[in-house]
């Protein structure tokens, strides 16, 4: 059996495409997410052969796909994925473990990170930790709209337009968690407001919706809790963003902005809601399967620890 890493600016753009359109049906079957947006957005610079990444091919025929990014300065493997008959014989771990040699072999000193649903049985992440990567597990969980809907006891307030503050209190309420860890977006002012840009765009997680999307402000005004809600697919909310101020943890301002997202989502007629929350939080991990929340896909993250390119 022979495997090749072919660059997409080489690969057969039928294929990559293909490929793509096949992993967009199975988060549409199997997590009910719909990614048309994102399809929109890659078919052009597919075309125009601008889309970086790597093509797998086992004995010649198209197995799966990697796609690379780079923002603020951290690159990032990304919706690395196999088809079906290629799965649980060793190619994604093959896949990522390659893809990463070719990325870091201008700068080992560059920080690289990966997000992955799997798909499937086999252990991605065997090589990427004899390589010296970092991984934590995350679960994908959901529930049905629940009979009783809590009442928030915090006033909430619309979300709001500038993301300056958004982005302040993600950097306040991540430090030194494990998702900043392997997220470098949360460890600077920058890269919360581009991970805010990047979950408003709709592109990676469903389609912003205001109305599902909430704030409090403590009495000075400042702001002290947020949580950010997107729409999945027609019935499907998704819970894609929540932040506490530290101080105000413990205050139950949490459970209100849960709250506030949920009744939103029912008034809205969503039946079905969605969350990825971290097994390391297992706090939140277990706050949320109190409220009715299930397991059901595992999501895994890869960090290489580095320096972003300046």
């Amino acid at each position: 059996m022979k495997r090749e890493l072919v660059e997409f600016r080489r690969a057969e753009q039928a294929a990559i495409t293909g490929l793509l359109e096949e992993e967009v049906a199975e988060w549409s079957t199997r997590l009910r997410w719909d990614r048309p947006r994102l399809l929109g957005q890659l078919r052009p610079l597919i075309r125009r052969r601008r889309l970086a990444g790597w093509l797998l091919l086992v004995d010649g025929r198209p197995a799966g796909k990697i796609l690379v990014g780079e923002q603020g300065g951290v690159c990032s493997l990304e919706m690395a994925y196999l088809s079906p008959p290629w799965r649980d014989h060793g190619h994604l771990a093959w896949l990522l473990g390659r893809a990463s040699e070719e990325l870091i072999l201008g700068d080992p000193g560059q920080r690289v990170e990966a997000g992955l649903f799997p798909f499937s049985r086999e252990d991605p992440g065997s090589l990427l930790r004899l390589a010296g990567y970092q991984e934590m597990w995350r679960d994908y969980m959901v529930m049905e709209m629940p009979d009783s809907i809590p009442v928030a006891a915090h006033p909430l307030a619309p979300w709001p337009d500038d993301l300056a503050e958004p982005a302040s209190l993600l950097l306040e309420a991540y430090r030194g968690s494990a998702d900043a860890e392997y997220s470098a977006f949360y460890t600077m002012q920058g890269g919360c407001c581009a991970y805010l840009k990047a979950l408003l765009s709709g592109a990676e997680c469903g389609g912003f919706s205001r109305p599902l999307s909430w704030v409090h402000r403590d009495g000075t005004g400042a702001l002290a809790g947020l949580v950010l809600g997107t729409v999945l697919s027609p019935g499907v909310a998704h819970l894609a963003q929540i932040a506490v101020r530290p101080d105000r943890r413990g205050t139950g301002l949490g459970r209100s902005l849960v709250a506030g997202f949920l009744d939103a989502a029912c008034r809205q007629g969503f039946t079905r809601l969605s969350l990825i929350a971290s097994r390391a939080n297992g706090t939140a991990h277990a706050w949320y399967r109190r409220l009715g929340y299930c397991p059901t896909e595992a999501y895994v993250c890869y960090w290489r620890p580095g320096f972003p390119v300046r």
